[in-house]
């Protein structure tokens, strides 16, 4: 399958993603049932009309517009624009993807492998603050994201490891009263333009700025 130059720099954007999402996703979202999500709002998406997608790109878009203004920033990409730019080919191996990571039939390093040979993406492709690790310190780190997933240990522990290894995770954001009740609001009326759409909104992408 040949890309155009565009579409390389799209799923190297959407692969990046993926691997953060799935691999380190704890770092984004609160656990792994937030990417099941994900996932199938993304699979929500692909089934509206073009008139639809186009309305539900400007309602996030203006969004997080609003959430840069109260100084609150998006950390990841709007992936169902990214997919929805590529060519039909490259669209339906994506969702095939998803889909198989989606209902458990391959694992987070299947899919970044397959998205990887999907785009023709450099193996060494990563979130930044893992893309410069040796092989041994990145499975170190997978074990410590393990623990911290499955609850063997705290955040606060799971920080004193990653020091140890010379990682610094980024730190969630802390928002004053006033702003999550602006925040608050901002979602509130995107949710409700999503439910005249008939599509439900992604809440789970943002709850993590009012909790």
């Amino acid at each position: 399958m040949k890309n155009t130059l565009d579409e390389v720099i799209l799923m190297k954007k959407l692969f990046s993603f993926f691997i953060c999402l799935f691999a380190f996703g704890f770092v984004l979202v609160p656990s792994e049932i937030e990417a099941h999500y994900h996932s199938s709002f993304i699979k929500e998406y692909e089934q509206l009309d073009d008139e639809k997608k186009q309305q539900v790109d400007q309602i996030l878009n203006h969004l997080h517009e609003e959430l840069e203004k109260l100084g609150v920033k998006i950390d990841h990409p709007n992936v169902h624009e990214i997919i929805s730019r590529l060519d039909e080919e490259a669209q339906q191996q994506v969702k095939a993807i998803i889909k198989d990571l989606d209902e458990g039939k391959i694992t987070s390093e299947e899919a970044d492998k397959k998205l990887e040979q999907l785009g023709g993406l450099p193996k060494k492709e990563n979130c930044k603050i893992f893309e410069n690790l040796d092989d041994e310190t990145k499975e170190k780190a997978k074990e410590i994201m393990k623990e911290l997933k499955s609850g063997a240990i705290t955040r606060e522990k799971a920080d004193e490891k990653f020091k140890e290894l010379g990682i610094e995770l980024p730190k969630r954001q802390e928002l004053n009263d006033e702003t999550k009740e602006k925040v608050k609001q901002l979602l509130e009326e995107a949710e409700k333009e999503f439910e005249q759409i008939g599509i439900e909104f992604p809440k789970h992408h943002y709850k993590h700025l009012i909790e």
